[in-house]
């Protein structure tokens, strides 16, 4: 079966139980296709957080049976929690998720019916739809985002987002044996140094058409915006697939 990985920070407490459920939702969806198969989890980073309400979710959350909950000493940044919560997972397969989004029905069992049909396949990802506020307070569901099925270096060197990092299924060995996420890269795009690290490994990256999961875009989030010294780390990111052996497909 799966780990579904979740860090967790500073996020509303009613945006954070929607993506739970939507979570729960589509495990169970999963389960019920395939009953023979350990049960799911839901591994849970609290990364530091100290927001009153959603620590005592957290707590609630340890007591069943779906959810473990690891607690960082301090706050680690996402690349920190991750690494972290992919120490803690106990399935193979692990399915990110980012603790404001939603996971839409049907996500789960595309991933894993595609990766156990192709075990060549180390990271898996989807479409999604942007989730935004309106200006009365509702959310609506916007545009479709989609890439490339197959991602080469030669996509990697002229894109600087070809998967959407919280849509991806990924084989827990094939990112802990790259190093799993570079820790010091907190609030830059860890997702894509690692990507492009799998990329010079040789590692199969796919993306699948249909749309699984809906992003929530707010005024100032930072999926809405590249700061200037990120901007040095993805040049020099993509610089490393020039490398000798390394030349684009």
């Amino acid at each position: 079966m799966i780990s579904v990985l979740v860090p967790v920070y500073h996020v509303p407490l009613a945006w954070f139980s929607q993506c739970l459920a939507s979570i729960e939702a589509d495990l169970a969806r999963l389960e019920a296709e395939h009953p023979g198969d350990t049960g799911a989890e839901v591994v849970l980073v609290n990364d530091g957080c100290s927001q009153t309400d959603l620590l005592a979710y957290l707590h609630a959350l340890e007591g069943q049976s779906r959810y473990r909950v690891i607690h960082a000493e301090s706050n680690l940044g996402v690349p920190g929690a991750l690494n972290l919560g992919l120490d803690a997972c106990q399935h193979e397969l692990v399915a990110r998720v980012d603790a404001d989004d939603i996971t839409l029905p049907g996500r789960f069992v595309a991933q894993w019916q595609a990766m156990q049909a192709s075990p060549e396949i180390d990271v898996l990802g989807t479409a999604l739809n942007y989730y935004r506020q309106q200006p009365n307070g509702a959310w609506a569901v916007g545009e479709t985002i989609r890439h490339p099925p197959l991602i080469t270096r030669e996509i990697a060197l002229r894109s600087r987002w070809f998967m959407n990092h919280g849509t991806v299924m990924y084989r827990r060995s094939v990112i802990q044996a790259a190093g799993g996420y570079d820790a010091t890269l907190r609030g830059k795009s860890e997702d894509f140094e690692l990507w492009v690290r799998l990329l010079r490994n040789g590692r199969c990256l796919r993306n699948l058409p249909m749309s699984c999961y809906l992003v929530r875009l707010r005024a100032g989030s930072v999926s809405q915006q590249f700061t200037a010294d990120n901007e040095a780390l993805l040049r020099a990111t993509q610089a490393t697939l020039l490398a000798a052996n390394g030349m684009p497909d």
